[in-house]
């Protein structure tokens, strides 16, 4: 008996033991009982990177939204508003992860801040008459 040597085209066109199985899953076992084969046949799917400064910088605008709510504190909404613009914009130049976090609570944030500068001069105004 000589062993043959196959060349990588023969090997490519060897049978396909998924289609083995398929013609014939009563005969045909091509893994011993209690193996798992599920990882083999799932598809392969790369996690999508998570953008932690960006989830923070949600998490902040939530804050400072939640403290314009109660007037005991409402000055103090700026803060955490800064702070998320501030996180925003470092979290949009991350490369390779997720963007939209970002660019929320950026835009949140800078209108939000708008908001806030206009209605603290109108009411400096509306004092000083």
């Amino acid at each position: 008996m000589t062993e043959k040597n196959y060349t990588p085209q023969q090997l490519t066109q060897q049978v396909d033991l998924h289609h083995l199985q398929a013609s014939a899953p009563e005969t045909f076992q091509p893994y011993p009982y209690g193996t798992d084969v599920s990882a083999q046949w799932a598809p392969a799917r790369p996690a999508s990177p998570r953008n932690v400064p960006g989830i923070v910088a949600l998490v902040l605008v939530g804050v400072a939204i939640s403290f314009a709510l109660f007037p005991v504190i409402r000055l103090l909404n700026t803060v955490p508003m800064l702070a998320a613009f501030m996180l925003g914009i470092i979290a949009l130049f991350r490369a390779g992860e997720t963007k939209w976090e970002a660019i929320v609570a950026i835009v949140i944030s800078v209108i939000w801040l708008t908001f806030h500068a206009v209605m603290f001069i109108l009411v400096r105004i509306m004092f000083q008459m």
